[in-house]
């Protein structure tokens, strides 16, 4: 065989075997083969340290990940701006989160995405919080008193439960 042969013999063998390796640990992460549901909240405040793909829990046990992050008069254009030319500067950032259904276990999960309506109601709350050292954010869904962290009012109707 000829050097340029082997070469390209030796390249197709590497590819190969790390296109297999890297199909062999995304498919057993079973990440593919979860259901979802995005939800969606919104903040005034900056989001500095969060992206797509921070965690997202529930009173600390990880459910989903953060899916978008975006303004809301780019995601409901027209919405919030009163038919005003002006650039609207306190356009809130918009978080939808891709929640994993089978967290909560059997019949529960639907119950959680599809009532979350009621939950906010009670007091379900989505805050920023710090993931550590690294200065990275992640979201988290936890219960406080509704009438101290009452939910805020909409400019929007969103497209996910909110």
């Amino acid at each position: 065989m000829s050097p340029s042969t082997e070469i390209k013999v030796g390249t197709f063998v590497i590819a190969s075997a790390a296109l297999i390796l890297g199909g062999v640990i995304a498919l057993g992460s079973g990440r593919f083969f979860h259901e979802t549901q995005i939800l969606e909240t919104s903040t005034r405040e900056s989001v500095d340290g969060l992206q797509v793909g921070s965690p997202v829990k529930y009173r600390g046990v990880p459910i989903g990940e953060v899916d978008t992050i975006s303004f809301a008069d780019r995601l409901y254009p027209g919405t919030e701006d009163n038919g005003s030319s002006e650039f609207d500067y306190g356009s809130p950032v918009v978080i939808r989160m891709k929640v994993r259904l089978d967290v909560f276990g059997p019949g529960k999960s639907e119950q959680f995405t599809k009532d979350i309506e009621r939950g906010v109601e009670k007091g379900l709350r989505a805050r920023m919080r710090s993931a550590g050292l690294t200065g990275g954010l992640f979201v988290e869904l936890d219960m406080a008193d509704p009438r101290e962290f009452p939910a805020p009012a909409l400019g929007y109707m969103p497209d996910y439960p909110f």
